[in-house]
């Protein structure tokens, strides 16, 4: 089942996202925003995916936190 979702999280991060997902070489898939507030980035810019519902969020590394894009 996780691997469905992270398969998903993939397709929708590269249609969504477009070249920020293609230059992005690690995605961070979160199933839970409040697991996201708790992990730290790799690198400036990384884009991490989270599941709200049946929607995903995109968020960015700033270097201290992950901010929301829209």
């Amino acid at each position: 089942m996780k691997r469905k979702f992270f398969k998903f999280l993939t397709i929708v991060a590269l249609l969504m996202g477009g070249v920020e997902a293609v230059n992005a070489t690690k995605i961070k898939f979160v199933d839970d925003i409040r697991k996201l507030k708790t992990l730290r980035g790799d690198f400036i810019g990384q884009l991490a995916l989270v599941k709200a519902g049946s929607n995903v969020a995109k968020y960015i590394y700033d270097g201290k936190y992950w901010l929301a894009l829209n």
